[in-house]
């Protein structure tokens, strides 16, 4: 909620097929993508929505840190 894939639309059930023209295969491959040099870039992804491909504009931002409990 309030990330980049939100503000870009991205919603639940999609499927993240390209980003920056790389196939995204894993969760693996989609963070050698988002490096740290990522941030502040705005990238397409390709997404797969009910069946039909779509493109998208991502804005790279920082991941959010998260606290430890």
């Amino acid at each position: 909620e309030g990330g980049p894939a939100a503000l870009a639309g991205i919603a639940m059930g999609d499927v993240l097929v390209t980003l920056d023209g790389h196939p995204v295969t894993s969760p693996e491959a989609l963070h050698s993508i988002l490096d740290p040099s990522s941030v502040g870039k705005q990238l397409t992804a390709a997404i797969l929505r009910g069946g039909a491909l779509q493109q998208v504009t991502i804005a790279i931002s920082e991941r959010p840190v998260k606290n430890a409990a």
